[in-house]
C-alpha cells in the first residue's frame, strides 16, 4: 500500500499523465504485454492523454520524436564503429575462417 501511494504523489514521474491504476501499479501494464494488445492500448492512451504517457510507475511512453530528443538527450555516441571483424566486400564466412582467428 505504501508503494502504491508513494507511486501516486511522491515518484519522480508523478506529474505525467497516464491512467491511475497504471501509474500506481504494475499490473495494467503487465496484463496489456500478456494479452497482445499493448499498442492497441497505447494508441489509445496517446489519443487520450497525448505525445507523453506514463504507462506504469517506471514506464513513459513517448510518441514525438523532439520528446525523444528531450528524455535521451543529444549527445552523440561516444564509441566507434567496431569495424575489426566484420567481413569485406565479396568475402565468405568460413569455419575455418573462424578457427584461425581463435588461434
Amino acid at each position: 500500500m505504501v508503494k502504491v501511494l508513494y507511486n501516486l504523489f511522491a515518484h519522480p514521474l508523478r506529474t505525467y499523465p497516464g491512467p491511475l491504476l497504471a501509474r500506481a501499479t504494475l499490473l495494467v501494464y503487465h496484463r496489456q504485454i500478456l494479452s497482445g494488445y499493448k499498442h492497441l492500448w497505447l494508441q489509445k492512451l496517446h489519443e487520450k492523454y497525448g505525445t507523453v504517457v506514463r504507462v506504469s510507475p517506471n514506464v513513459l511512453s513517448i510518441i514525438e520524436p523532439d520528446a525523444w530528443k528531450d528524455a535521451y538527450g543529444y549527445k552523440t555516441p561516444s564509441f566507434a564503429k567496431d569495424v575489426k571483424g566484420t567481413l569485406g566486400p565479396g568475402e565468405r564466412l568460413s569455419i575455418n575462417r573462424l578457427l584461425m582467428k581463435q588461434r
